[in-house]
């Protein structure tokens, strides 16, 4: 006759032999999510891209709900290389506190959304920034009949930060490093930031040089708002994407790369559809069989790097496009030229 104590242990081993067997089911579909963002790509017909709830050049949606800016042309590059067609994008607006979650949650593949790419957030999130779309720095705008339009200094200020964003760790940096202090309103969104700062709920509004040029195209008097002359903080904007794919995070690097050399090569959007319906390009004869290589080690179309660029055109034609001096915000190149011109811009080489 078996006792108390040995049936427990008995139920106890039975129990154990059963979370052998259970426990690899229930560990398998998270050890299949992290992986396959090509076959989930391919499977669902479109490239789930995260962007911003609206920045001029970056990414914005227009009256009848078509999307441009630099932002998101790069998704549609990487649409037009992984399925072929630039248009099978679709497009997920976030706002900042939103971003890394819905990358973690695999609700987007690609975070392409005015992101800065700092160090402590690939550790933090687990995401991996592919380049750099656009080289930023950080500033302030301030009403030009204000205390702080011609001040040497912001101390005292009402300063207007966005919930979720790098800004308030960096203005804390500057603000000390100053010795000025200053009185913080959050917020929790970019268009929540702006609006707040509009209707006076602070005297400062802090942001991207870029998006702060790009916020006098909505205002009724640009001039009764003035960008002060501070630049600094280092903002590499680029888009990102979940560190434990690594087919996809060189799929989309690569893509990255393809852009940048595009231009720095010559190669434009109407040479690239011209290398793909095979007419001769002596200029580019070599670049199918550069780029050939690395799709097929990839997993994609030996034209997918031809397709990107035909479908958006190099990256001087989507700055031109989309933030250049012909755009709204006329914004100059500076350092974000190709290294050959003396900016930042540079790819690896492909072979």
């Amino acid at each position: 006759m078996r006792t108390p104590g040995a049936r427990r242990l008995k139920r106890l081993f039975v129990c154990f032999l059963l979370s052998l067997v259970v426990l690899p089911v229930l560990i398998a579909p998270a050890a299949a999510d992290s992986g396959d963002t090509l076959q989930l790509v391919r499977r669902l017909g479109r490239v789930r891209c995260g962007v911003s709830e609206g920045i001029q050049g970056f990414s914005i949606r227009d009256a009848s709900g078509g999307w441009s800016g630099i932002d998101v042309d790069f998704c549609r590059a990487v649409a037009a290389a992984v399925l072929g067609d630039p248009s099978k994008v679709h497009f997920v607006p976030l706002i900042a506190t939103a971003r890394f979650p819905s990358i973690a949650s695999g609700e987007i593949d690609i975070l392409s959304r005015d992101t800065t790419w700092t160090v402590i957030r690939e550790a933090a999130f687990s995401i991996i920034f592919v380049g750099v779309m656009y080289y930023d720095s950080q500033s302030f705008i301030v009403r030009t009949d204000g205390p702080f339009a011609h001040s040497a200094n912001l101390d005292g200020a009402r300063m207007c930060v966005e919930n979720g964003s790098n800004q308030l760790a960096e203005l804390k940096t500057y603000a000390k490093a100053h010795s000025w202090h200053f009185t913080t309103v959050m917020e929790p969104g970019l268009i929540n930031g702006r609006q707040a700062f509009t209707r006076g709920a602070c005297d400062v509004l802090m942001d991207d040089v870029s998006a702060l040029h790009e916020l006098l195209l909505h205002v009724p008097d640009p001039n009764a708002y003035t960008i002060r002359p501070e630049q600094f903080s280092q903002s590499p904007l680029g888009p990102a994407v979940r560190w434990d794919d690594g087919q996809w995070v060189a799929l989309v690097r690569a893509v990255y790369a393809a852009l940048i050399d595009a231009e720095a090569r010559g190669l434009t959007q109407d040479d690239a559809r011209k290398l793909i319906n095979g007419q001769p390009d002596p200029d580019h004869s070599t670049y199918l069989d550069e780029t050939g290589g690395v799709g097929r080690a990839l997993g994609i179309s030996p034209l997918w790097a031809a397709l990107a660029v035909s479908s958006v055109g190099n990256y001087g034609e989507i700055f031109a496009r989309d933030l250049g001096p012909g755009t709204k915000l006329r914004l100059d190149r500076g350092v974000n030229k190709p290294w050959t011109e003396g900016g930042l811009l540079y790819a690896p080489p492909f072979q």
